[in-house]
């Protein structure tokens, strides 16, 4: 299989991932989601690999002002079509995580990094852009990081990620394992002609619970809390599907 890099898979992608997402049904629950991680202070935020704009365009329906981050310029340039669709303004930024200017240095209350994104940074980036989260908030500032239950999906060998329809589209969401990384791919295929199809894939790594939080307090972070969904319910690595870290700067 060849070669393959985070940027190029999201520009690849980006022509059907609001389809494979149900854009619009998930943008009303992380609304409802996003409001128990702001503080009434709070004031400006940064959504570290924003994808299309969802947890951007979430935050900033509720009064925050935001400031997007995203290597994929395809994926950036999407998530401006769907802020204008949504009435918001949005500070749109291509730039990946370690990558972000020092002229954002403590320029942000809260940093969310969703959607797994998380498991896109490579290992030996993994300090860098802990360390660029750190500095790019405020001091008291929160950083919100979502990742998949790698501990019960590597226990498990659990293969599907995920399988959803929209437009006569199916999007099948999978694993390939490997010993020090995961191959993500999504097949996408006409649900009337499966003949039509084509698979697109980058690799992940399935980092986990104690490894994040030691990465964490070595930047500085520090009153880390683990859950199992954004809605705070109590992590287990047997069942969890997400694990959800809250630290504060």
């Amino acid at each position: 299989m060849p070669e393959n890099n985070t940027e190029s898979f999201y520009n690849e992608i980006s022509s059907f991932y609001d389809d494979m997402i149900d854009f619009k049904k998930s943008l009303e629950k992380r609304k409802l989601q996003l409001q128990k991680f702001i503080k009434d202070d709070f004031k400006t935020a940064a959504d570290l690999g924003c994808g299309s704009g969802l947890d951007s365009i979430a935050l900033s329906s509720l009064g925050l002002n935001v400031t997007a981050f995203d290597p994929s310029d395809m994926m950036i340039r999407k998530a401006r079509e769907n802020a204008r669709a949504n009435m918001q303004e949005i500070d749109f930024i291509c730039s990946g995580l370690e990558k972000i200017p020092l002229s954002y240095k403590q320029k942000f209350d809260i940093a969310l990094l969703l959607g797994n994104t998380f498991a896109n940074i490579s290992p030996e980036k993994i300090e860098r852009s802990i360390g660029k989260v750190y500095k790019i908030l405020n001091s008291g500032g929160k950083f919100v990081l979502q990742i998949l239950n790698y501990t019960r999906i590597l226990r498990n060998e659990e293969k599907i990620v995920g399988i959803n329809s929209k437009n006569d589209f199916t999007f099948v969401r999978y694993y390939d394992f490997h010993s020090d990384h995961l191959n993500f791919n999504i097949l996408k295929f006409n649900s009337a002609y499966p003949d039509d199809r084509k698979v697109s894939f980058t690799k992940i790594f399935p980092y986990k619970k104690k490894f994040l939080i030691n990465e964490l307090k070595k930047s500085g972070f520090r009153k880390i809390k683990c859950f199992g969904s954004l809605s705070l319910d109590k992590f287990s690595s047997l069942s969890s599907k997400d694990l959800i870290i809250l630290a504060e700067k």
